[in-house]
């Protein structure tokens, strides 16, 4: 087991200044609103799976969606993983094509006792990443005004869950979480006149978050026949209020050279509030085989109309829905001989009802994916997840993101805190 970690650490230390370059998943015109696009925090097994699994865990993996199947790890569970996407984004008869990678999730689970385990995870919770260009003509002029909207950072996420069995079929789980970050958003109005000098002004809109977050898990599993379990499992994300500090800093430009005795001014200082991130509820059916196959499904809701600025404003916001469905398939568990027997193989579909309304239209997401599932070492419990997934956003909207996603994630089981007795 130590060489597989060691190979995968070392992956990780040659990867991370790579990934560092190119943060978030390529640019989005649509992370513009609110706090950005929003992770869900599955990891890469329940991605391939069109991130289904709020009632899904074979205790292999560290379920990242519900923290009461945090309960089902008897093994000390290290997961990393990685995500990339490229995207071809269009709009009326323009488009323009990007990619992005970024860290997906760390995340390292163990048992305290026979019915308890817990796990520390790191996962980015928002990204912000966007940029627009307009172009206008100055009225009775043959001069144009070319104005630059950005948006880059996000938000991130510390977890804390603790999942614990009660009696033979109940778990229960609670995540405490952290968020923090800042998300810069920037204005440029750029002015080209007779005289040959650009005329430039630029406004800097950063604001800082950081405050606690909780989820309730709950999770309910079933034998129904001699090797066939059904699950239902739920969350409740239960709404918080960020702690934000925004500041505002105008600066004036003349043929490059910054007016003024001041490198800025600044025209909005320390704005201090709180931004409301609204609660949402997951529910999920899982019907499951161990070590053979599982079906999933998902439906979810939050309550994105109810998110509030640091200003009090809503962002122009609607509830979101999302409902996935997913599948997995294990050959042979047992088997001595062939490779592909041993591989795990998995489907899925994901049909979202995001948050965003651009002219009065909202704006939806539809997404197939599939992956599989290597083992590493002779134990077969540790593996190695490679997934891809195929989508449209705003299919019926003003501005369409047609997308590949690729997943690619590292799960490795030990016994680390496990204590032997000799007879």
């Amino acid at each position: 087991m130590k060489k597989y970690t060691f190979f995968v650490l070392s992956f990780w230390s040659f990867l991370f200044p790579l990934i560092g370059l190119a943060q978030g998943l390529g640019k989005s015109p649509y992370s513009y609103f609110g706090v950005g696009d929003i992770q869900d925090g599955s990891f890469a097994a329940n991605q391939q799976m069109a991130n289904a699994g709020v009632s899904y865990s074979n205790g292999l993996g560290v379920n990242g969606l519900n923290p009461a199947l945090v309960a089902r790890n008897k093994y000390t569970t290290y997961e990393v993983g990685a995500h990339g996407m490229y995207k071809k984004i269009s709009e009326g008869g323009t488009y323009q094509r990007d990619f992005g990678a970024s860290i997906n999730y760390l995340a390292l689970a163990f048992p305290i006792s026979k019915k308890i385990s817990t796990s520390l995870q790191y996962i980015p919770y928002t990204i912000v990443d966007y940029e627009n260009n307009d172009y206008r003509f100055i009225p009775n002029t043959t001069t144009y005004a070319h104005y630059t909207y950005k948006g880059t950072g996000g938000l991130n996420k510390v977890a804390w869950s603790n999942g614990i069995q009660v009696g033979k079929n109940l778990h229960l789980g609670l995540e405490t979480s952290y968020i923090f970050g800042a998300i810069d958003r920037e204005s440029i109005s750029r002015l080209t006149l007779n005289d040959g000098q650009d005329y430039e002004i630029t406004l800097l809109d950063r604001t800082n978050h950081g405050d606690f977050r909780f989820k309730l898990g709950t999770a309910w599993r079933q034998k129904i026949s001699t090797d066939l379990f059904l699950t239902i499992g739920g969350t409740y994300d239960m709404k918080s209020q960020f702690s934000a500090t925004r500041n505002r800093v105008l600066t004036t430009k003349v043929g490059g050279q910054i007016l003024g005795l001041n490198p800025a001014d600044t025209i909005a200082k320390k704005i201090e509030g709180n931004i409301v991130v609204p609660g949402g509820y997951r529910l999920g059916l899982t019907l499951d085989m161990p070590f053979k196959f599982a079906i999933t499904a998902d439906y979810g809701v939050q309550q994105w109309s109810k998110y509030r600025n640091v200003e009090g404003f809503t962002g122009e916001l609607r509830d979101s829905k999302v409902f996935a469905i997913g599948a997995e398939y294990l050959p042979n568990f047992n088997a001595l001989k062939g490779f592909l027997k041993i591989t795990t193989y998995r489907i899925g579909f994901n049909q979202t009802q995001t948050q965003y309304i651009v002219n009065g239209l909202g704006i939806n997401d539809r997404s197939f994916s599939a992956g599989v599932g290597f083992p590493l070492g002779s134990n077969r419990v540790s593996m190695a997840n490679l997934g891809v997934a195929v989508g449209t956003r705003g299919v019926n909207g003003p501005i369409k993101e047609d997308y590949v996603k690729f997943t690619l994630g590292f799960s490795l089981l030990d016994n680390w805190f496990q204590k032997y007795k000799l007879d």
